[in-house]
This record gives C-alpha cells, structure tokens and sequence, in this order.
C-alpha cells in the first residue's frame, strides 16, 4: 500500500434528535471522537453495531510501519466514549510478518464479532484468509489460535471475503479465489469454537468454477445455519450477469439448484450487484445496477 500522511482515526455521530445517551458525543463538527491517535496511519476502517448503540472498529495500523501493517479493533459505547475496558489505541488481531490488511467483521450473535482479513504471512505475493473471534471484554478469544485461525491457506490469492453468523455462535464466509487462472468463489464455516467445520472441504467449498471470472458481491443467511451467495459472473461475455447459489448447513451446495449457479439476469450489458437482502424464507431479494439501455458495456 502506497504511504500516505499519518491520520489518526476519527468517529462522529449523525443525530436527528437529542438523546440521553449519546449526549457525551462531540456536537462540534470540528470535533469528533478520537479513536486512534497513535503514531503512524490508521486506515481501511470498518464498522460493525454491537446491538447496543456503539460500535466495534476495525483498521489496518501502520504504527510500526505500514509494510508491517497490523489488524487492530476498537469499541465506542453508545454514549460516545471509548469503551474503558478496552485497550487504549485498539486491540491488535495479529502482529505476525508482513501486512495484515482488509479486516472484515461479523456479529457472533452474541456479544463479540468475528474478523477476518487478508494475511500473507507465509507468502508475500500471496495473501491467504484468517480469521479471530473477539471478546466482549476487548481481548482476543483464548479459545482461538491465538495469531488467528488459518480459514484458507491455498495456493494462489484469497480476497473479497464476506461473512454472515450461521445463528448458533460461528461463521459461513465467502471469498473470492485465484487458485486456478481465473477467480473462483469458494465458501467455508467456521464453528463459534474457532475450528474450521470438518463437514467442510479444506481450503473451502467450491461454490463456481465457470469459465472466466465470478466476483464475490454479496451473502445472506438462510435462516437454517446455510447461505445464499451472489455475484457478477463474466461466464459468458466480456459484460458481466448476475447468478447466484445456496449454500447448505451440512457443508454442500443445494443440488436442487444449478451448477455453477442460478442465472438471475443474463440482459445485454453489464448487470453490477448492488444489495441483497433474506426474504425470511430462506431465499434472498437482491438488486442489481443494470446497463441493458446502453448501446455499449461499460
């Protein structure tokens, strides 16, 4: 990652209203809530609710330097502070060699998340997924190996990971995969004991290996411990259409739907996912950016 200029890592608050317990949030748009102000950049943030107004944090930190950037995680109450229990300047996921970058984080449904990242630890050129599970108190789970769990380590680059709570305490992850020429996607589960699901293939469960690329868009629970996963997939043109697959509890794909995917719009031109929500039924609504107007692709 190309160095910029160190910034310190900030958080404000939107209020339609005034509220008791967000009273002690900075007002003063020139003024808003430290979160890291220790030397070097923090950057790439994420942010995820905890279910109880605040918020947990998560950024690459280059304190050290940011060719040995580090995962680091933070919590700010509901009320507008930085959560005492938790350590000053953030809490570190891994310090191993090279660049932990891309941090990704999912409730556990309880009171701590999950996070995973990009991590090229045994590679430089290509970074693999791994992942932790993180405390309410604000220290890493001891239960978890304690760098973090290795999700994929095979050859080639592993990126665009996205991740959904199975409902009983674990992890379904998806991600994008370029062990063969073309990027796949491929999934995996991860119990709430941090272990990968030895239901499960290692390395991940292939979820489409068509011709040329599938890009990793979006994921949503089934409501019975599976996923549906949807993505632009370049199959069969230089434009891209949108398919998508279900994701079974058990460690499987659905046989009830097609291989390599369900083709939900092959129009002309481009069709670019943009959301994608559970219908509470254990299907999905999903919307998408469409270019099927245009006399050229974009």
């Amino acid at each position: 990652m190309p160095h910029r200029r160190a910034a310190a890592l900030i958080l404000c608050t939107t209020l339609s209203s005034a509220h008791p317990a967000r009273a002690a949030w900075p007002s003063d748009p020139t003024r808003n809530l430290p979160v890291c102000t220790f030397a070097g950049d923090q950057e790439l943030v994420q942010i995820l609710a905890d279910g109880h107004g605040g918020a947990w944090i998560a950024w690459g930190d280059g304190r050290v330097a940011f060719s040995q950037a580090d995962i680091y995680v933070q919590k700010v109450l509901a009320s507008g502070a930085v959560d005492p229990g938790w350590p000053a300047d953030g809490l570190v996921m891994c310090s191993d060699l090279r660049q932990q970058l891309n941090g990704v984080m999912a409730s556990d449904g309880s009171s701590g998340f999950v996070i995973a990242w990009t991590d090229p630890r045994t590679t430089s050129t290509n970074p693999n997924i791994y992942m932790h599970h993180v405390l309410a108190a604000g220290a890493r789970d001891p239960a978890w190996q304690s760098t973090g769990l290795g999700v994929c380590t095979a050859a080639g680059e592993q990126f665009f990971r996205l991740m959904v709570p199975d409902g009983a305490g674990g992890i379904l992850l998806a991600w994008e995969d370029d062990r063969t020429a073309a990027g796949d996607i491929y999934a995996a589960h991860v119990s709430g004991s941090g272990v990968i699901d030895p239901a499960w293939p290692v390395n991940g469960l292939v979820v489409c290996t068509a011709a040329a690329a599938q890009n990793v868009a979006r994921i949503v629970g089934d409501g019975s411990g599976g996923a549906v996963i949807a993505w632009d997939d370049f199959r069969n043109s230089t434009t891209a259409d949108v398919h998508a697959r279900h994701l079974l509890a058990i460690g499987g794909v659905d046989a009830t739907w097609p291989v390599n995917g369900q083709a939900l719009c092959l129009a002309a031109g481009d069709q670019i996912i943009g959301g994608m929500l559970p219908d509470g039924s254990g299907g999905a609504l999903l919307a998408w950016q469409d270019a099927r107007a245009r006399t050229t692709a974009r």
